[in-house]
């Protein structure tokens, strides 16, 4: 999702700002059991230019997503999930580094 071109058709003026989102196995398992998640599923990435054109990214840790929504069990998936999202965030900012 593209926000400063949506922001742009608007007639708005946003800073480069991407949401990019993300589909993991087992996520379908975990949301038909527990439906709030989908306020937060699929999981995302936040790709924005901050001060100076410095490159940002954030995502919500799927470990406090299970806190917030009161999921038991799937511990071990979670914690990939979150080691996936880690990884691709520092992959993804190292590239943008260069």
């Amino acid at each position: 999702v593209d926000h400063s071109r949506n922001a742009a058709e608007a007639g708005m003026n946003l800073q480069p700002t991407k949401l990019i989102l993300f589909e993991f196995p087992g996520q379908k398992d975990i949301i038909s059991n527990n439906p709030t998640l989908g306020l937060d599923y699929p999981l995302k990435l936040l790709i924005w230019e901050g001060e100076n054109g410095k490159v940002k990214i954030s995502y919500n840790d799927p470990a406090y997503l299970q806190e917030r929504h009161n999921i038991s069990g799937g511990n071990e998936n979670i914690s990939e999930v979150g080691a996936a999202l880690e990884e691709i965030s520092r992959a993804s900012a190292k590239s943008l580094e260069k």
